[in-house]
């Protein structure tokens, strides 16, 4: 990924790629559990799937009410 892709995308990217590296050094130093990496984990999978998968549910017709 280039930088400049990096700043486009949203914030909950950019949140779960910081918490995914933040888990890294935590993990590696051994102050996370095993209990904690796997709901950090799960918790920034969520956080990096695209955003447009949650409103294809949404009919386009209420977006705009």
């Amino acid at each position: 990924m280039k930088l400049k892709n990096i700043m486009k995308a949203p914030k909950s990217t950019l949140l779960g790629l910081l918490l995914l590296v933040l888990l890294g050094v935590g993990l590696a130093t051994g102050v996370v559990t095993d209990w904690t990496f796997a709901g950090a984990v799960f918790a920034g999978a969520l956080s990096l799937l695209p955003t447009n998968w949650f409103r294809e549910s949404t009919p386009k017709d209420n977006l705009n009410e």
